[in-house]
């Protein structure tokens, strides 16, 4: 290609284009993205897969950028190399924006289970997680175990232990997280969990569908460290392997996973999508 011809291309796709071709999210690919995510470990291999679902909308798009240019070159005798040129021109010149950040920023539904005093040892049939969560909140094991204090959350401890109906259960809170933050804790990347005293919690058996009434009444706020947390379940249609989640169990209502929570993070952690 002339280097004439070249200049006038690049003046007219600057023009016109600008330095970048944004890809827009099909809104549509949100309503199974929680069955997407449950084979994903990792930052890379989400962004991967955002990319490969984007690549035709890619392709489809600079079909049309080339076609239109060649309509603006108006130019009689096309050599056949001509598209292709023009496809490498597009390709040094031009920055593709995919929506990454808008699937990152999407929000999902998570069970996260918790491992307290080496519970998962013990096929968490410990119960581990009582003196931590009485001890949070102010309290001793002596309060909990005076029938007579009537404090709400106590009760609720105590409920929640007299009606569960399985033998393995973890303490478990219900949350709604970006993917972005699912992401970090997939992959470790983080130091701890603060949980706002309004999350949904209680005792859940994920090995057998099973669990209690979940509705521990926290008065503060508590912080999780990650060497605590057990595992993350995300709420998918069906059940994962070895593993049901809440809403296979108890089939509730979207509102009972909530957005109180931060995750503090361990490093700073960037992504192609990240601005």
């Amino acid at each position: 290609m002339k280097k004439e011809l070249e200049n006038k291309i690049l003046k007219y796709l600057k023009e016109e284009y600008g330095s970048k071709i944004e890809i827009f999210t099909y809104y549509s690919e949100f309503d199974n993205l929680e069955d997407l995510l449950k084979n994903i470990e990792c930052i890379n291999d989400f962004e991967n897969m955002i990319i490969e679902t984007y690549e035709e909308a890619y392709f489809l798009y600079t079909n049309e950028l080339i076609k239109e240019t060649i309509d603006y070159l108006d130019i009689e005798d096309l050599s056949e190399d001509l598209e292709a040129e023009i496809n490498d021109l597009i390709i040094e010149n031009i920055e593709v924006i995919y929506p990454i950040k808008d699937f990152l920023d999407h929000y999902i539904k998570i069970d996260v289970l918790c491992d307290f005093y080496d519970e998962a040892n013990y096929d968490f049939t410990t119960n581990g997680w009582i003196r931590w969560l009485v001890n949070s909140q102010g309290y001793k094991m002596k309060d909990l175990k005076d029938e007579n204090n009537e404090n709400g959350f106590l009760k609720s401890v105590r409920s929640e232990l007299y009606n569960t109906t399985s033998h393995m259960n973890a303490l478990t809170f219900l949350l709604e997280v970006s993917v972005r933050d699912y992401l970090k804790m997939k992959e470790g990347n983080y130091k701890s969990l603060k949980i706002e005293n309004d999350i949904m919690c209680g005792m859940f058996d994920t090995w057998y569908g099973s669990g209690s009434d979940l509705s521990i009444e926290l008065e503060k706020d508590i912080i999780i460290n990650k060497k605590n947390i057990n595992r993350v379940l995300i709420e998918t249609t069906g059940k994962q392997a070895w593993s049901y989640t809440v809403n296979n169990v108890y089939g509730l209502i979207d509102s009972c996973w909530r957005d109180s929570y931060k995750l503090m993070e361990a490093r700073k952690w960037k992504s192609i999508g990240s601005k």
